[in-house]
């Protein structure tokens, strides 16, 4: 347990969250968008972090179990990722603001609610861009497409 909370408050940074999130007994990208919206509740990064946008860790999102859109599809990338399912992250901003998702062989998932939705595309199609599970899981990564858009 003082490592876990030396880790909390340190923020750590990747690769630490493959120690800390244990084996959640998950099998199917089913299980694991159900358990992402059933163990997460939004707060935003204005109101977790005092930032407009504040991409947290998977770690971060499992343990406080709190995040928004990007928080929720990272944590989803990670788990879905460690099953070997080939899963993607996407983004795209509409007027509304911006939002990300993830997809898998083309079928479009809602990670903060754990629903399919293949209108997510059209409904966010300006500057949309697609990430494989290495792009989005590497920290220095995150924070270059983070900055980059």
């Amino acid at each position: 347990m003082p490592i876990l909370a030396l880790v909390i408050l340190a923020g750590c940074s990747m690769p630490c969250d493959t120690d800390i999130i244990p084996d959640l007994g998950l099998e199917t990208l089913e299980d694991v968008l159900y358990y992402v919206a059933d163990h997460t509740s939004y707060v935003s990064d204005e109101d977790a972090h005092g930032r407009i946008d504040e991409w947290q860790e998977p770690h971060q999102t499992y343990i406080w179990g709190t995040g928004d859109c990007e928080d929720f599809a990272i944590l989803v990338v990670y788990l879905a990722d460690r099953l070997g399912i080939e899963i993607k992250a996407e983004m795209g901003y509409s007027p509304e603001g911006g939002h990300m998702w993830v997809s898998v062989d083309r079928n479009h998932y809602e990670s903060v609610m754990g629903y399919q939705d293949n209108t997510l595309p059209e409904r966010f199609d300006s500057f949309r861009h697609t990430y494989d599970a290495e792009e989005v899981l590497s920290a220095s990564i995150r924070r270059s497409i983070k900055e980059g858009i």
